[in-house]
């Protein structure tokens, strides 16, 4: 008799050895399943990473517009009036006119009433009237030499006419000429090479 119950004993013994863990894992069970994301856990995280993707794309095309706007502008600096590179715009301006003039063998009648428009901190427009009289040839010549200059000059109004009636061998030219100037020394610097934007 204290066999048998040695022996429930330790059938009992066993089972709640065996049924421990068990009933172990049961109870954390819920917990434990927590751990693991759920389907929606796992649609917003894949829905998160689309949207930073998408949000990297369009941050890395626009540093890359940006990058191209400003390679083109200093690419095209070249057509701006600079002064550590050009000289004092309100002298040098003159000067190079009527350079122009002479080696087209036009004659400058007048050459004046200067203007400086403001357009922002940086930038502003320098406009000079010219009035000018020579055969057509050396017109022509005179307004190739103009488009070819560097700094790049532009005409915001141009008129030609006969000197004479009735006679086109000479022509009178009356016109005004813009250039486009970087007011900001350090910009100018740095696009005319001093300060090493251009590399």
């Amino acid at each position: 008799m204290k066999k048998w119950k040695n022996k429930i004993m330790l059938a009992v013994l066993l089972l709640a050895i065996v049924c421990l863990p068990v009933a172990a894992f049961l109870f954390f069970l819920t917990d434990i399943g927590q751990m693991w994301p759920g389907k929606n856990d796992i649609n917003e995280a894949k829905n998160a990473l689309e949207k930073a993707q998408s949000d990297l794309a369009s941050r890395i095309k626009e540093v890359s517009l940006m990058r191209s706007e400003r390679i083109d502008f200093i690419n095209n600096s070249t057509r701006l009036w600079m002064e550590p590179k050009d000289g004092t715009v309100d002298t040098e301006v003159m000067k190079k006119i009527e350079g122009m003039a002479k080696n087209s063998g036009v004659s400058i009648k007048s050459l004046g009433n200067t203007r400086k428009t403001k357009v922002n901190e940086q930038m502003s427009f320098f406009e000079v009237n010219v009035d000018a009289q020579a055969p057509m040839e050396d017109i022509a010549r005179f307004l190739v030499e103009l488009y070819k200059a560097s700094p790049r000059f532009y005409w915001t109004r141009i008129l030609l006419r006969p000197y004479k009636p009735n006679d086109s061998k000479e022509i009178l030219l009356s016109g005004s000429l813009r250039v486009i100037c970087v007011d900001d020394q350090k910009l100018a610097e740095r696009l005319s090479g001093g300060g090493g934007a251009a590399r």
